[in-house]
């Protein structure tokens, strides 16, 4: 049986006589012992993660939020206690519920409201922090053109929500 071209290598080679990996390393790096120079005990800078450090000081998770734009934020944050829901993509808190999905804003304004929300309605939040749910930041809006009218008159009036 052959093997890479690599000294101590004992892949089989696949393209000029070295294995998958040393190939790689090669086409990326012009070195086939190229070796990150990350130190293998680097653990994510957020707080609480304890996960592995992948780039930029941050493991895979914080890493996409950060690349996604999204609000890497505090690990003890972001996460939830058990059974209290997931943070979704948004920012939302979202629970199940029967075995189904649903955002925690819209189980509150229903709650609020005493019935089911129209299929139309949109809850807004008015301090624009989708995880804060108390029924003083949540407004409920007919429908997403109303929604769209609260945003323009909070941005004229410069309103960031702080007064709550």
């Amino acid at each position: 049986m052959m093997k890479c071209s690599v000294e101590n290598c004992e892949n089989a080679p696949s393209r000029k006589g070295m294995c998958n990996l040393h190939y790689r390393r090669f086409l990326k790096h012009g070195d086939v012992n190229y070796r990150s120079r990350r130190p293998s005990n680097m653990v994510c800078e957020v707080t609480d993660c304890g996960k592995d450090a992948r780039a930029l000081g941050l493991c895979n998770m914080h890493y996409h939020r950060h690349l996604s734009g999204k609000p890497i934020g505090d690990a003890a944050l972001l996460r939830r206690q058990q059974g209290s829901g997931t943070i979704h993509k948004g920012g939302y808190i979202e629970l199940m519920v029967a075995g189904e999905k649903v955002l925690e804003h819209r189980l509150i304004a229903e709650k609020a409201l005493g019935k089911k929300l129209p299929l139309k309605a949109i809850v807004h939040h008015v301090n624009g922090n989708p995880a804060d749910n108390r029924n003083c930041n949540l407004v409920v809006c007919p429908d997403q053109a109303y929604h769209m009218l609260l945003h323009l008159r909070q941005k004229e009036l410069n309103y960031n929500g702080t007064a709550l």
